[in-house]
């Protein structure tokens, strides 16, 4: 008799917990979707702060580790909201859609969505984008860590993904420097990338009867447009970059095994260094209409700060 009363308690004891399960179940979910929707409305709060340039409350929800990255590097929390308040923006009003709230741990969420703008940067309209951004917990607060944002494609300039790389015709054996090189001719057009608020433009260009290839960047609050050549040396695939900090440093390119990239090396420099200078880049190809640049700034003292965006083909 009184093992199957022990019998019963343990049955019943199960079942209470299997009943439990599915509840537990729902109030985890419950406050995942909880959780999300405050992030989503914080995210919300920041563009409001933006159109109002209430740089008090990025200053009280951004955290200090923060990283935000645009065309002249990674910055830091008080350098990311000093340059972001400076630029001359004006946003009128804005419209987030499509969020989706990833979470990666219990403290750290992946955020996206799809941002349209009514406004301007520097007399130009702020294009519509597709935006991401990180959020950590920190003291039971959760803080934004990193923000970065890519121009949305229109239906006009989109191809299809599968569509591959249009490669070169060649009449004969290529060095591994000159199909490196060819492969850069593949992305002459224009581009745009928008990150941390902050909208680039480049075009590439293919002059000098193919000899040379022309990488201009510019962007609002810039002063001036930085220039980048490209161009074949005998054996040598070799860029100049002409700086805006008054130096040209020069790097050698290689083409990785897959095809996909070229990466270019420092090999040596004219002028002044006294403010730092661009020493690595690599420039990677994702599809038709998308590739990434990713640049090493040295600073003073030898210290790398290291830059990198994904470009959308606008022409």
């Amino acid at each position: 008799m009184r093992k199957l009363t022990l019998l019963i308690i343990v049955v019943a004891t199960a079942a209470v917990a299997l009943a439990q399960e599915p509840r537990k179940t729902a109030v985890a979910q419950s406050d995942a979707h909880k959780t999300a929707a405050s992030i989503i409305g914080l995210e919300q709060q920041f563009w409001e702060a933006m159109k109002n340039k209430d740089g008090k409350f990025f200053d009280a929800n951004v955290s200090d580790d923060s990283s935000m990255i645009g065309y002249i590097g990674v910055l830091g929390k008080a350098a990311a909201t000093d340059l972001f308040f400076k630029m001359p923006c004006e946003v009128r009003s804005y419209t987030l859609t499509d969020f989706k709230v990833t979470f990666f741990t219990s403290e750290t969420a992946f955020v996206t969505y799809k941002a349209a703008t009514d406004g301007s940067c520097a007399g130009k309209a702020i294009p519509t984008v597709w935006a991401s951004a990180v959020y950590v917990k920190r003291h039971e607060r959760w803080l934004k860590a990193s923000h970065q944002e890519t121009r949305a494609v229109t239906a006009a300039v989109v191809l299809p993904q599968e569509m591959p790389m249009p490669m070169p015709k060649t009449s004969g054996p290529q060095s591994d420097e000159q199909k490196a090189f060819e492969i850069m001719k593949t992305m002459a057009g224009s581009w745009e990338g928008n990150i941390v608020g902050m909208s680039t433009h480049i075009t590439i260009r293919v002059t000098s009867s193919g000899n040379a290839i022309l990488h201009e960047a510019t962007g609002p609050g810039r002063p001036d447009n930085p220039i980048t050549m490209f161009y074949v040396d005998g054996d040598r695939l070799l860029l100049t970059h002409y700086c805006d900090a008054g130096n040209r440093p020069r790097m050698v390119g290689k083409i990785s095994p897959d095809g996909k990239a070229v990466e270019f090396e420092f090999l040596d420099v004219s002028g002044s260094t006294e403010r730092g200078m661009m020493n690595h880049m690599v420039f990677t190809m994702i599809d038709t209409n998308h590739h990434s640049e990713a640049a090493t700034w040295m600073l003073p003292g030898n210290k790398p700060m290291v830059g990198q965006f994904i470009l959308t083909r606008t022409k």
